[in-house]
């Protein structure tokens, strides 16, 4: 849908998925990558496979120039991200990874306000992420899905490396893999984070929090509208009431944003990249804080 650069090849391993896709009849549709990556006409290529052949995929595009726009998670492992680190300083090329949170207008707006002070230091982060399905076979759960939280981590609080890890997995459809997960983390600055994830959730939920010394911001991408909620209000220090905290005096603040599609967002950051010749939040660098953090969590969980 992007009027910012032309669409001039599709791939895709199998015929029928043409018929999914909307593209008109000056698209080319083939089942063969080298179609794209031998094109020279082409600039850049955006990446959207199972992890399993995001490597590959990837090291071919940049060694034949192309900027590329990299979907989650950049690898399967740290070992091949190393490796793929090396390739795209080396190529000088626009690098990408597809983090779409970080485009996501109700995160920008939480950075902001955090940054402002609204709910005073961020101590701890909250996050919830289930869903039933789709079960990749080259993946876990929390490979695959807690490289969101991971990201947003990343980019609102910039916490520094892990120091502590504690957790538990489980596996139910006999993968030898993480079908639920769960993992305590304290970061080196001093932010603690719960995340908690599932692909075998007969709910969806994809919802987090950020626990202030003055106050709660929840973020719930489940409902339509104020997916972004701010409460404000000072904790008791010696109270006799058994309540926790006077309800009255809370402060909730309900921010009218308004929101674009983030696919549409991080479609437009990365053009942009490209013309200006200047990298993304999301680049390289990124990409590999995000994937040490994965490899050091799923170790000890």
């Amino acid at each position: 849908e992007s009027s910012e650069a032309d669409l001039i090849v599709v791939v895709d391993k199998f015929l029928e998925s043409f018929k999914k896709i909307s593209v008109t009849s000056s698209v080319k549709k083939t089942t063969e990558a080298g179609d794209v990556f031998d094109n020279p006409e082409i600039d850049c290529v955006f990446i959207a496979t199972p992890a399993g052949t995001h490597f590959e995929l990837a090291k071919s595009a940049l060694e034949s120039g192309k900027h590329v726009f990299l979907e989650k998670p950049m690898t399967t492992n740290l070992a091949k991200a190393k490796k793929l680190e090396k390739i795209v300083l080396k190529s000088g090329k626009i690098f990408m990874l597809g983090h779409q949170y970080i485009y996501n207008d109700y995160i920008r707006h939480l950075k902001n306000e955090l940054k402002g002070g609204i709910i005073g230091k961020p101590r701890y982060f909250f996050a919830e992420n289930f869903y039933f399905g789709p079960i990749r076979r080259d993946v876990d759960c929390f490979w695959e899905t807690a490289t969101h939280e991971l990201a947003i981590i990343d980019y609102l609080f910039s916490p520094g490396e892990i120091t502590k890890i504690k957790g538990g997995s489980l596996s139910m459809t006999g993968q030898n893999s993480k079908d639920f997960a769960s993992a305590d983390i304290v970061f080196s600055k001093g932010l603690g984070a719960t995340i908690s994830v599932s692909w075998l959730s007969p709910e969806k939920v994809r919802k987090f929090s950020v626990i202030g010394d003055r106050g709660v911001a929840i973020f719930d991408d489940r409902t339509e509208t104020d997916k972004l909620k701010f409460f404000v209000y000072k904790y008791p220090h010696q109270s006799k009431k058994s309540e926790f905290f006077d309800a009255e005096k809370v402060k909730t603040i309900t921010p009218k944003i308004s929101a674009s599609e983030p696919l549409k967002n991080e479609v437009g950051v990365f053009l942009k990249s490209v013309r200006e010749n200047k990298p993304p939040f999301t680049d390289i660098k990124h990409g590999m804080r995000i994937t040490r953090a994965l490899d050091k969590i799923t170790k000890n969980i």
